[in-house]
């Protein structure tokens, strides 16, 4: 059943999700502007595509993360990030979609997703998703790091 949704999303949202250009020097620099104080590290360096909020929401949905089950020191948080970034990238390769690892007000460390995507008026903007229930949110967290 998935599969058969998952199809039917892409077909319908191929030119949506993916339709605007973004280069990583854009995205370097809104980061950095956002987050001065956390380490950054693009991947790669050439123009991303990316889509706007409402788009960014119903693409998130459509990643079979409830597949997975919470394991402490086994399958984690930095688990589920990764996992839900491989799963990403492999739909929309070329989307901004990376890896955030985020101190909480406990201490803790947390790992999650975030993405960058635009506004109505073209401007870059930021997002975190939390791949263990698929919810994107901005959280108001600190980003330590970030992985493009």
């Amino acid at each position: 059943m998935l599969y058969k949704e998952l199809k039917m999303f892409l077909a319908e949202d191929e030119n949506k999700v993916d339709k605007t250009p973004i280069h990583s020097s854009v995205i370097s620099s809104f980061l950095k502007q956002e987050f001065p104080d956390a380490d950054l590290e693009l991947l790669d360096d050439y123009y991303y595509k990316t889509c706007d909020y409402k788009t960014l929401k119903r693409a998130v949905t459509m990643i079979p993360i409830k597949n997975y089950v919470y394991r402490t020191s086994v399958f984690d948080c930095d688990d589920f990030s990764l996992q839900f970034r491989a799963l990403w990238r492999r739909m929309y390769p070329r989307f901004p979609l990376g890896r955030a690892r985020v101190k909480l007000k406990n201490g803790n460390f947390h790992d999650l997703c975030f993405a960058v995507y635009v506004t109505a008026k073209g401007s870059p903007q930021f997002t975190f998703i939390e791949p263990q229930t698929g919810k994107v949110s901005y959280f108001n967290y600190e980003p330590q790091r970030l992985e493009v």
